[in-house]
């Protein structure tokens, strides 16, 4: 955990260094990002100041990649402050998650600040089933000064077109935002996709797959575009895949509860807590974006797989301490 709190906080700290000194830390763009029908310009943003630059990219090769950074900056900055007592470290993670919180702001890439809200909202209703009210407080206090001060912070330096992109989520009630934005994706998926591939489309019809392999000139097999993950699901397995990952999400939901309200794993159910509200916020994001079709889906698993071994443990349960459980 710690390991990744420290990456994924430098990444978000390279973005914030790209907003301030355009061009002097950013890295290479993505040669795909280049070759584009744009190039990338739909992707730069105009500060306060009136110059534009890419989103915050951090350590990717992707304008708005240091938003994943910041979330996991902030996610895990919070949950490391509350665990531990060392005053040198929690000022370092309320200063990890300011950051981070910054990147998503900057990046404008308003489906990881939903999905930051979603795991911090459940992050507290584990803390409230646990009785943890102490640390709820705590927490609910320093995450909307959090809020409130880095949202400040974001206006001041990436002005009108920072602060049009977040209030657009508030313009209309959240049903009409996603309809307009990612509904109808979903709705194209149920009525038109799902009877006509409801064993799957065959493998790489979509994303990089296509891209790299897709032979796009057989009339057969042509592209379908994917903007959600639940197409993806269908198009790569039909039905049949979308019935397994919906199990297969609810048993990593349903044991990381388990091992967050289990009193007798002490402070070790904080993770179990952690990890239950980043699960929960990310089968939201499915609804949004392929997020296991990518670095997303990929971390998803590893943080419940170290998690699911770390509770297993035999000196977890027995209360004893074990290095190899420190995460």
């Amino acid at each position: 955990m710690f390991l990744l709190w420290g990456i994924h906080t430098l990444s978000a700290g390279f973005g914030v260094l790209q907003v301030y000194f355009p061009g002097t830390f950013q890295l290479a763009l993505s040669t795909v990002i280049q070759n584009s029908t744009f190039g990338g310009e739909q992707l730069l943003i105009t500060l306060a100041n009136g110059q534009q630059v890419y989103r915050p990219m951090g350590l990717t090769d992707r304008p708005g990649g240091a938003a994943a950074a910041g979330f996991y900056a902030l996610l895990f900055g919070v949950a490391i402050a509350l665990k531990h007592k060392n005053p040198i470290l929690r000022i370092a993670c309320l200063g990890s998650a300011g950051i981070g919180l910054f990147c998503i702001y900057l990046s404008q890439v308003r489906s990881i600040l939903v999905l930051a809200a979603i795991s911090i909202i459940f992050f507290a209703v584990v803390l409230l089933r646990t009785g943890q009210i102490a640390r709820l407080m705590v927490m609910a206090s320093g995450v909307t000064a959090l809020f409130v001060g880095t949202f400040s912070w974001a206006i001041a330096i990436g002005g009108q077109s920072t602060l049009k992109r977040i209030y657009s989520l508030f313009t209309e009630s959240p049903e009409e935002v996603y309809q307009q934005n990612r509904g109808h994706f979903l709705q194209h998926t149920m009525e038109n996709l799902l009877p006509q591939y409801p064993f799957g489309a065959g493998l790489g019809r979509w994303g990089m797959i296509n891209n790299y392999f897709g032979d796009n000139t057989d009339l057969v097999s042509q592209p379908i575009w994917v903007e959600i993950q639940w197409t993806g699901w269908l198009l790569d397995g039909g039905v049949p895949l979308i019935f397994a990952y919906i199990i297969a999400l609810l048993l990593a939901c349903q044991t990381a509860w388990k091992i967050a309200v289990n009193r007798k794993l002490g402070n070790f159910a904080l993770w179990g807590g952690l990890i239950f509200a980043y699960d929960i916020g990310t089968v939201a994001i499915t609804f949004n974006y392929p997020i296991f079709m990518s670095q997303g889906g990929m971390e998803f698993w590893l943080l419940n797989t170290a998690l699911f071994v770390a509770a297993a443990n035999s000196k977890i349960l027995d209360n004893k301490p074990s290095r190899t459980v420190q995460l």
